[in-house]
């Protein structure tokens, strides 16, 4: 399965599309950093556990995008094939990482 980094729904020029595609993957390693230090974790306690950047942290759903593209494009995670409850009341897949 092939993920994309980041997904251009709004038709962005070539210009602003590289800069989002470069943040996407910024979050990626932050993403990554914060899994590392939880071992086992879901997308909103990534969330949680993630520092705001100028003034804000990004999405829950950027996070899960982070995590995808983890999963499928680089093998870095894993899903445990357990659910949790998640802050929404859903369920929301558990991780750990790829060793």
């Amino acid at each position: 399965m092939k993920t994309q980094t980041y997904y251009n729904t709004t038709d962005l020029q070539e210009e602003q599309l590289n800069i989002l595609i470069e943040s996407a993957k910024k979050q990626n390693e932050e993403v990554l950093d914060v899994a590392k230090n939880l071992k086992i974790f879901t997308a909103s306690l990534v969330h949680k556990f993630m520092l705001p950047k100028n003034g804000a942290k990004p999405p829950l759903t950027s996070i899960r995008r982070a995590l995808n593209t983890l999963e499928y494009k680089h093998c870095k995670v894993k899903k445990t094939g357990k659910t949790r409850l998640g802050i929404y009341g859903r369920q929301e897949n558990i991780y750990t990482l790829v060793k």
